[in-house]
Order: structure tokens, then C-alpha cells, then sequence
């Protein structure tokens, strides 16, 4: 997201640049150039981004104002507000709100105008969700999570509540001067709490969900069920037990093995057994973790190229490996001016994927592409040759693993 005086000014200078009195007309010859363009952008930028709705074969601009109302809605939205009413008012659809009414309609009659406007503007192709453990999504109704927060402010067209007056309560200060705050209005109270101990709830309770209520609504039933099968089940009388740390005199060890461990933890400077294994630990963790990324890496080695266009790093990492030593193969090949530059653009051309993932690769490889670029005095304006061919169409990934010198050696002999 973007803050929205960037996008207002770029709007503006985007009127100087062109005649925009011939782009309101949607079937217009300039009007088709431009969203064609435009269409374009928004598959190849936003393709691993969001999924396509099973109606469409790609992506298109008007899916982003989807995107964009659905994450408002989350952000800013009040929880008292419809979402669809929040997402009407500031994407201006002004019918939705205030539809046309013809005289004798009746209220449902007028209602299912709304939601057939509401339809036509694809409000509800898509929803914020929380992904789970086995990789599915479970929707969220969350509204407004960021309201409240410094610099965040409310829509004038959905004023906060006001409060219902009543007598106002004081508490006797030092002097016997000054108000206590009032309370809050409303019945309903945060509590904060670790976001993975938030998470770990909603995925506990995902399944108490009544039809139609509310998110808040769901964590405050399965809550109260936590807490009525705490008290009955006795431990809400329980003493407090408070965990002590390992002890090496209780641990079941031979004495000379109990000395040592004395020793080591007075020259480290632990004070307590665990925090001494742990940090005795993390070496021999971090080399198990880094011999099973190696392992990892060389079974992508094998796999074909097709099978490789996933969403998994690895196999993205691999992916854009194999771009390369093609592009440096037929960089080598070829004369000066057929050469190609490797930038962001050319390798998601003809590999695909997100720009900040081949940015990775190409942070990691940074001296080896540009010791390529020198030695065959590739500059950046390469990519922009006569009769602008794709490169694309001029290179190809060969799927065979063993096409590639590295895949050779990985493949099992005979």
C-alpha cells in the first residue's frame, strides 16, 4: 500500500503528459491502447500476488479495486459499519448507498437493487483470510484494526458513535480536584496478547463460528468457553506454580559429568542449566538447519524446469539460476548488439515470478553477473533493440535438468 498523496500527484502529472479528454470514452482507440497496457502490468506484477477468480483466465485492473476496498475495509473500516457500505463510500459508488428509487418499491425490492449494484462492482470476489496449518484460508470479519492507531482518523461519512449522556462519574484527586476519564461507551474491551498466541486462538476456535456473527463476536463465545472449563475444572483455585529453572543438582547425571557442567557454566557466565545448553545447542542447530538447506538445494538440481515454477523460494532460486546461465550461454553466442542485459525485467520475462525474489537471486550472484556483463561489454540499454523483440522468444529454458552442467552432475549414473 501506498500512501495516497503519492498516487494523487502521480495522477497529476500523468493529466500533463497525455490528452485525457480522449481516454473517457471506454471504447476508444486510445482508450483500448492504454488498458491493454495497463492489463498487462497488472498480470505480470500481480500474478503472485492474488489468485484468479475461477470465472476469469487472468487478472485484470478492475480485480485491484477489489484488492484494495477489501484492504481498507480490513484496516480501517468501523466494526459498526457493513462492509459493503464502507467500500461503496469510498470507492464512490454512489448507488449503493443511495440507489435509485422508483415511487411504490418497497424496502426489499430496494435492498436487492443495492446488492445487484454491489454485485456488478465484484465487491465480494475476494476476502481477507487467515491461513491455517494445512494451507488453506479461513475467512476473518475483522473491521478497523488500525483505527485508533497515531495518524489514523475516520471517514467524516461514518462519524464514531456518540456516547449516551449520563451523570458524570469523578474520582477525588490529591486536591479533590479534577474528573476521572469516562468509560468507554461501549460493552467491548480489547485484550492484548502475543500475535502467535492470537493466531494459535483463532485456529482453535475457527471451528465455534456461528453462521453471520462477527469475529469479535466468535473470540468472545469461545473465550467465555475457555474460561467457565478453567473454573470447572478446579484450577482457577489452584495455587500459583511458578516454573523454576533446570537445576543441575535434581538432573539425573554421573557427578563428574554434574562438575563439568559447573565449570563450563561459571567460565560462560549462565546462570542457569538451560540457558547454558541452549546457547551450547544453537551451533550444532544451525549446522543441522544448514546441511538440510544444502540437501534441499541439491534436490532441486534434478527437477525439471516446468516443475519448478512454484511459489516455493527454492525452487524460484533454482528457476532463476537456470534464467541465467541461459541468458550468459546465448550472451556468449551471439554478437554485441544481440546480447542481453541481465535485469529484473529480462529474467522475470523468461522465468517468471516476483521481482524481489530474482532481486535475491541477483544480490547473491551480484559479482558473477556483473564479471559477465564486463568481460562482454553488456550495458543497460542492450534490452531495448531494434524492433523491440521479447527475449522470450529468442531464449529458451530447456526443461531437462540435464541440459544444465550442474543437473549433469546430480543425475544418478549408470
Amino acid at each position: 500500500m501506498y500512501r495516497a498523496f503519492l498516487l494523487v500527484d502521480a495522477i497529476g502529472r500523468l493529466r500533463h503528459l497525455m490528452d485525457w479528454d480522449e481516454l473517457i470514452d471506454e471504447y476508444s482507440p486510445k482508450y483500448q491502447k492504454y488498458n491493454k497496457v495497463v492489463n498487462e502490468l497488472v498480470v505480470q506484477q500481480f500474478s503472485e500476488l492474488i489468485p484468479v477468480r475461477p470465472t476469469r483466465e487472468q487478472l485484470s485492473l478492475h480485480v485491484l479495486r477489489t484488492i484494495f476496498a477489501r484492504i481498507a475495509t480490513y484496516w480501517y473500516g468501523p466494526p459498526e459499519v457493513a462492509d459493503i457500505t464502507y467500500m461503496a463510500q469510498i470507492q464512490g459508488h454512489r448507488h449503493i448507498l443511495d440507489p435509485e428509487v422508483v415511487p411504490g418499491e418497497t424496502p426489499q425490492e430496494i435492498k436487492d437493487k443495492q446488492l445487484n449494484y454491489a454485485a456488478n462492482a465484484n465487491y465480494f470476489d475476494y476476502k481477507i483470510g487467515r491461513k491455517l496449518a494445512d494451507g488453506s484460508f479461513h475467512p476473518v470479519g475483522d473491521q478497523g484494526i488500525k483505527l485508533g492507531q497515531p495518524g489514523v482518523t475516520r471517514l467524516r461519512a461514518f462519524p464514531a458513535p456518540v456516547p449516551t449522556e449520563g451523570p458524570e462519574e469523578t474520582t477525588p484527586t490529591r486536591k479533590g480536584k479534577g474528573k476521572a476519564k469516562k468509560e468507554s461507551a461501549s460493552e467491548w474491551a480489547p485484550v492484548t496478547v502475543r500475535r502467535h498466541t492470537r493466531e494459535w486462538y483463532r485456529e482453535l476456535s475457527q471451528g465455534a463460528k456461528a453462521r453471520g456473527s462477527r469475529q469479535s463476536e466468535v473470540d468472545d463465545a469461545f473465550l467465555r468457553t475457555l474460561l467457565t472449563q478453567y473454573v470447572v475444572s478446579g484450577q482457577a483455585d489452584a495455587a500459583v506454580f511458578t516454573a523454576s529453572p533446570l537445576s543441575l543438582d535434581l538432573a539425573e547425571m554421573p557427578e563428574p559429568t554434574r562438575d563439568l557442567f559447573r565449570q563450563a557454566m561459571a567460565m560462560s557466565g549462565a546462570t542457569d542449566l538451560f540457558s547454558f545448553l541452549l546457547a551450547a545447542a544453537e551451533p550444532e542447530a544451525q549446522r543441522l538447519l544448514h546441511q538440510e538447506q544444502r540437501h534441499t538445494a541439491r534436490s532441486y538440481e534434478t527437477v525439471a524446469t516446468k516443475a519448478l515454477d512454484t511459489r516455493d523460494p527454492g525452487a524460484r532460486q533454482e528457476l532463476y539460476r537456470r534464467a541465467v546461465f541461459s541468458i550468459m550461454a546465448y550472451n556468449q553466442e551471439h554478437q554485441l548488439s544481440e546480447r542481453w542485459y541481465l535485469s529484473d525485467r529480462a529474467l522475470q520475462s523468461l522465468a517468471g515470478g516476483r521481482k524481489d525474489f530474482i532481486k535475491q537471486y541477483k544480490e547473491t550472484h551480484a559479482e558473477e553477473i556483473e564479471a559477465h556483463h564486463r568481460a562482454l561489454s553488456i550495458q543497460e540499454g542492450f534490452n531495448r533493440k531494434p524492433g523491440k523483440p521479447q527475449i522470450q522468444d529468442l531464449i529458451a529454458l530447456p526443461n531437462e535438468p540435464e541440459a544444465f552442467p550442474w543437473g549433469r552432475s546430480s543425475s544418478p549414473s549408470n
